[in-house]
């Protein structure tokens, strides 16, 4: 019989688990978010989460990890494909290095300075949002953002995490602009929480 290739594994719940965590998370907030929250984005219940994780914290820990890391893979990647010269892969390597050690502001300056050498990383703008959402400095966060937007209009979980930090910063034109360019694109029912999220924001001022 002719070999057929296999279908990459399913995610296990942990996977689950960890990819919800990581959206419901960046929309609540880490106070705001219950563990229940997570358990029902996926369907399951908060003891699965106590089963695969010690807590909030841990799960919330390692749910960042499994994303730096996957981000990681593709910028080192890209600065191989760019033939990127000694000094990004340094730089490159002193970002994981101040992750490790816990200090995301300084990560956030190094990652900042490699993407204005190759501005066409997406995948550099994004760690940047990231990095600098969870440090704080939520304007930061979107000015990436709106670069990554730049380089790809249709990416789905940045506009929405661009309409809810705007919101917050009280940009309320711009996050309204965000979240109706995200409620025409987001299709349902993948999108539902999110949309249900985001429709409030989209509403004509009264």
């Amino acid at each position: 019989m002719p070999k057929t290739e296999s279908s990459p594994p399913a995610p296990g719940p942990t996977d689950v688990l960890m990819d919800a965590a990581f959206r419901v998370f960046a929309q609540q907030g880490y106070r705001a978010t219950r563990l229940d929250d997570v358990a029902d984005a996926v369907g399951l219940t908060k003891g699965a989460i106590y089963y695969h994780f010690e807590g909030k914290e841990d799960l919330l820990r390692r749910a960042v990890q499994v994303r730096h890391r996957a981000i990681f893979g593709e910028i080192a990647t890209a600065l191989e494909g760019e033939r990127a010269p000694a000094a990004a892969r340094i730089r490159f390597n002193r970002v994981i290095a101040r992750l490790e050690s816990g200090d995301r502001s300084g990560a956030a300056a190094e990652i900042s300075e490699l993407t204005r050498q190759f501005p066409a990383f997406s995948d550099g703008w994004k760690l940047l949002a990231t990095l600098s959402h969870e440090s704080g400095q939520a304007a930061d966060a979107v000015t990436a953002w709106q670069r990554v937007l730049a380089l790809d209009p249709r990416d789905l979980d940045v506009l929405f995490n661009l309409a809810v930090t705007l919101r917050q910063l009280g940009r309320t034109e711009e996050a309204r602009d965000a979240a109706r360019r995200f409620l025409e694109s987001a299709p349902q029912p993948a999108y539902n929480r999110e949309r249900a999220i985001v429709a409030p924001l989209a509403a004509p001022r009264p």
